[in-house]
């Protein structure tokens, strides 16, 4: 299974602990702003998870009084914290992908 499937898989068993992991992600942590996760050729997804969750969790620590707000104000399912910030990221990078600036 490949890493995208596999987080998204874990991420709807455990939305509030797991995050989520797309090129989107990857573009926003990896290649916009300070980029703070580095491409390792090899590297295993257990690895690579275990280097990424850390830049996940203070990101989602420094915001959460911001992604919770966010998160109440979604209607349907409850959306968690890690999901608006999974979110937030996607929409940034789809918007840096089309040449869209702010």
């Amino acid at each position: 299974m490949r890493r995208t499937k596999l987080s998204k898989a874990l991420h709807l068993k455990r939305p509030g602990l797991l995050p989520l992991y797309d090129n989107y992600l990857w573009q926003c942590y990896g290649e916009l702003g300070k980029k703070r996760m580095v491409s390792v050729k090899g590297r295993s997804h257990e690895d690579f998870m275990l280097a990424w969750r850390p830049e996940i969790k203070q990101d989602l620590l420094e915001g959460m009084q911001h992604w919770k707000a966010m998160a109440a104000i979604a209607s349907g399912p409850e959306v968690t914290p890690l999901r608006v910030l999974d979110i937030v990221g996607w929409r940034l990078a789809d918007e840096a992908r089309r040449g869209c600036q702010h």
